[in-house]
């Protein structure tokens, strides 16, 4: 499997990056590491990105934790403002100019973290697989995206096998992960991400069929 590190800091704006240098000496920023779309462009630089995923494999978004966590978020900017609170996750923005959402998320990672400012990164295998979770329950053509291009370089071949580490639990995840891969019909009249380079959605969706035929052909019997 092709190794990707975190080659593009300049995805992040200014703001997001002055943020998690902050974060990242904080102790309660060691029981989180960054996912979702900044993580992702860390790795590819496919696109801008201002707010800030976090995720704890442990539940430290319980009502007593929040609280604490937002006394140290205000200590950090006293301008934070709180979006939503509920079990298991926390949404502010901070300074006006970055959300930060912090989300419980109990599922392993099948790879060890990179490091960005202090703070720990999901691996780009583990980042894919999220991606395919989101597919799954219902994707965004913005997951898709960043899908195909994260797979550029780290091929759907090579990351499907891993989700038994990760999703183990769930049962028929490849079969699964294929019928949202073929089913596009939830993101028609969504418009395409804002990108830092050129992409036409033909070039993604021709990408998905030949994928689905692929991989299903070779795993689950499909079209054969």
């Amino acid at each position: 499997m092709a190794s990707l590190t975190l080659d593009h800091p300049e995805s992040l704006v200014p703001e997001a990056r002055a943020v998690l240098s902050r974060m990242g000496p904080l102790a309660w920023a060691q029981d989180f590491y960054l996912a979702g779309s900044a993580a992702l462009a860390l790795y590819t630089g496919h696109r801008p990105v201002s707010d800030l995923d976090l995720m704890s494999n442990a539940n430290r978004l319980t009502s007593p934790d929040r609280r604490d966590l937002l006394g140290e978020l205000l200590a950090l900017d006293s301008a934070t403002e709180v979006e939503t609170a509920r079990d298991g996750y926390l949404s502010v923005r901070v300074g006006g100019a970055v959300g930060v959402r912090f989300f419980y998320y109990p599922y392993p990672l099948v790879h060890p973290f990179e490091d960005f400012a202090g703070l720990a990164v999901a691996s780009a295998a583990d980042l894919g697989l999220m991606k395919l979770g989101a597919i799954i329950s219902r994707g965004t053509r913005r997951d898709f995206v960043d899908l195909y291009l994260l797979c550029r370089r780290l091929p759907l071949a090579e990351l499907l096998p891993l989700a038994e580490d990760k999703f183990g639990h769930v049962r028929d995840f490849l079969l699964q992960a294929l019928k949202g891969l073929a089913d596009l019909s939830e993101i028609e009249g969504e418009p395409m991400p804002r990108l830092s380079v050129p992409l036409e959605w033909g070039e993604v969706e021709a990408w998905l069929r030949a994928q689905v035929r692929e991989l299903g052909r070779a795993h689950v019997g499909l079209g054969t």
